[in-house]
């Protein structure tokens, strides 16, 4: 798909022109209904089939359409028109129809209007995949290390043109329909990156596979290299060696998950009332600008946004001692590229459907801060000297602490923090997982963080 602006970096227009492409209004209805199904298929196999049907379908689209606009700024760049959607197969279009409406004409000659199409067929994607991950997380039962292992791979391109996705779809259909067991497409998730199924057994039991169009010298030689990373990495969940080529350590910490997601929803309930919010969730700060509300108000956004700021500002002036070490996140409004697969996605946050759709299609923003004394203090709670590394000078992803453990001195880097912050982990709780991950290390080095039971903090 190529690298396209995250939505923060768009300028005013751009950026309404992209939030209310009849595309985007369209997918924010498909992806509530999809998560409002999610609820209710549990782990029956022919409802996760069907579901997982679904999801193709409208995943196909917003890749067809990608594809179909990259061509289209190809041509443009050649110096010849768009040829929107030019000659297509009658049954294709059939399948995944209806077809991609654009904002701009179909004969635009201008590269910034399929720009701009082309960032929002990425952004319904990216949305469809993180349902999709939700999925991933269900059928993995949850289990942290093993998703990211799985995610410790290149990024998957687009299933639309991919080579041997009919055999892909035939295997799924045929051990459904022999065996009754669901198989899960990793393409239709961004997390799942090693191996193309995943098949769940009766006894439970989760079994990757990779599917070959063509069985030859070349693709035996592919899948015996895949299947040796594929084992590394399972290898790496189960902690019996490092994640490569980093080194982390993934280890199996038994402090169970406990967030401060549940208490969000009143804080979006209070956005979706006012238009924004800014108030203390925890130990916290929490703001949030809810797009829908401001955009059906008839007020001048420029002066909700200085209002938005001032009462962030305010909240956070309130709850923090210093400007100086202030743990800042921002939960939305990110690229793909920018969300890491390790933590756990919006589909499964423990929200209503609406909620999290919002969270998905970016309809609020959301945004953290933290006073990073407030994290030192925990740890010296659990005898653990802490010092705060950060300053005025501190760039982004700057490590934030020094802990002094049992197995000697460890950083606390940006990345765990964000992980605090993106899933609303409570401090004490992130604290004794750290600890207990620490001293579970055998050398010192850094490690992925886990919790145990997360079943029970998600949906």
């Amino acid at each position: 798909m190529g690298r396209r602006p995250v939505l923060i970096g768009l300028d005013e227009s751009s950026l309404l022109r992209v939030l209310n492409h009849p595309e985007q209004m369209r997918n924010v209805a498909l992806v509530n209904n999809l998560l409002d199904r999610l609820d209710r298929v549990g782990h029956n196999p022919g409802d996760l089939y069907n579901f997982q049907t679904a999801l193709f379908r409208y995943s196909y689209r917003a890749q067809w359409a990608v594809a179909d606009i990259n061509r289209a700024l190809k041509r443009l760049a050649d110096g010849k028109g768009p040829d929107w959607q030019g000659q297509h197969d009658p049954d294709v279009l059939e399948f995944i129809g209806p077809l991609w409406t654009p904002v701009c004409s179909p004969d635009s000659r201008d590269p910034h209007d399929w720009e701009l199409e082309a960032v929002a067929a990425a952004r319904i994607v990216r949305q469809l995949r993180d349902v999709g991950d939700g999925l991933a997380w269900r059928v993995h039962r949850y289990d942290r290390a093993v998703i990211t292992a799985l995610a410790n791979h290149p990024t998957s391109g687009l299933i639309v043109g991919k080579e041997g996705l009919g055999s892909e779809i035939g295997r799924i259909v045929a051990t459904f329909r022999e065996s009754g067991h669901f198989t899960l497409m990793h393409d239709l998730t961004s997390v799942l990156r090693h191996h193309d199924l995943t098949e769940v057994h009766a006894n439970g039991y989760r079994e990757l596979h990779e599917v070959k169009a063509t069985q030859n010298r070349r693709t035996s030689k592919a899948a015996a290299t895949q299947r040796r990373a594929a084992e590394a990495a399972l290898a790496a969940a189960a902690g019996t060696a490092p994640l490569e080529p980093t080194g982390a350590h993934i280890t199996r910490s038994p402090v169970q998950l406990r967030t401060h997601i549940r208490e969000l929803s009143g804080v979006l309930d209070v956005a979706a009332r006012d238009g924004h919010v800014s108030t203390r969730v925890g130990d916290r700060a929490v703001s949030v600008l809810h797009l829908p509300k401001v955009a059906t108000s008839g007020a001048d956004f420029r002066e909700v946004w200085e209002s938005y700021q001032a009462r962030r500002a305010e909240t956070r002036r309130r709850l923090m001692s210093t400007a100086m070490n202030v743990l800042q996140g921002q939960l939305t409004f990110q690229g793909q590229e920018l969300r890491n697969p390790y933590f756990a996605p919006f589909s499964i946050y423990p929200l209503p459907p609406a909620q999290r759709t919002a969270l998905i299609c970016d309809l609020v923003l959301v945004e953290f801060a933290m006073d990073a004394q407030v994290l030192a203090a925990g740890f010296e709670k659990q005898a653990m000297p802490a010092r705060v590394l950060l300053d005025y000078t501190s760039r982004p992803g700057a490590d934030v602490l020094t802990v002094e453990t049992r197995s000697g001195r460890m950083t606390v880097h940006a990345a765990a923090v964000s992980q605090l912050l993106h899933e609303m982990v409570r401090t004490d709780c992130f604290v004794q997982a750290f600890s207990v991950d620490a001293a579970l290390t055998d050398e010192a080095g850094s490690f992925v963080l886990t919790f145990s039971n997360e079943r029970s903090a998600w949906r």
